[in-house]
């Protein structure tokens, strides 16, 4: 069952949290068409973050693939979180934009990484959500409330070409295109997330395309060593590459 199904009510109404939340991504509540507002009752929760601003990550076509492929399952509600400068040193909550869901409760942290200089921006947000920003703490502890951590996955152009410098910091690295992916993942992450995450973690290493970097040496002279292989779209007309999404 998704975590969340259990949790305390938030002190805050939803509506004073979307108003925190969106304040915090641009100047007063946010104008946009095409935003899916679900109810969270049984769902899987994923949260999907681009590390940059809210300008700057509404326009990433992989966020608004991402975003409407994963809305399009009924079973999955899939809201976004983004990056604001000033709000992690300034004590603010890191809230996403939808619901003004806190990012730990979340049952699954996708980010989609563009520029190397983003990586800076990965791990402030984390502090921000005051989640561990090592996997190896994360999988080491759970929540105050008993609660697992969210799964941290990433993947995008910047994270294919050199996957190393975030690899501490993520359970999962998918490594090229996630659109052929992504239901797949998220099948394996129903049916193992919440009851054994180290088993499902080793069978996402099996999987082609994912590298989970706690269980997969990257020093190609490691007598274990093995090569991620890399995703490639087979179908991309089948796939809607536009903007879903306007503000």
């Amino acid at each position: 069952m998704p975590k969340h199904t259990g949790r305390k009510q938030q002190k805050q109404t939803r509506s004073d949290r979307q108003q925190a939340s969106q304040s915090s991504a641009g100047s007063g509540p946010l104008r946009e068409e095409g935003a899916v507002v679900k109810d969270w009752g049984g769902k899987f929760s994923v949260a999907l973050s681009f590390p940059n601003s809210y300008y700057v990550g509404m326009s990433s076509l992989a966020l608004q693939i991402l975003y409407s492929r994963l809305n399009q399952d009924a079973d999955v509600v899939c809201e976004r979180i983004f990056w604001t400068k000033g709000d992690a040193d300034a004590g603010k909550p890191l809230l996403s934009l939808e619901n003004g869901r806190p990012a730990d409760e979340f049952d699954i942290w996708a980010f989609t990484v563009s520029w190397e200089m983003d990586y800076f921006n990965v791990v402030e947000m984390l502090r921000q959500a005051k989640v561990p920003p090592l996997a190896a703490d994360r999988q080491a502890s759970k929540q105050w409330n008993g609660d697992p951590w969210p799964l941290l996955i990433t993947g995008g152009p910047g994270i294919t070409m050199n996957p190393e410098p975030l690899a501490p910091f993520f359970d999962v690295i998918l490594i090229g295109e996630g659109e052929e992916a992504v239901p797949q993942f998220m099948d394996l992450c129903r049916a193992g997330l919440d009851e054994d995450r180290a088993a499902l973690l080793a069978t996402l290493d099996r999987t082609p395309g994912f590298y989970v970097p706690s269980l997969r040496p990257s020093n190609r002279d490691h007598v274990d060593f093995r090569p991620v292989e890399r995703l490639w779209v087979r179908n991309l007309p089948g796939f809607r590459t536009a903007s879903s999404l306007y503000t």
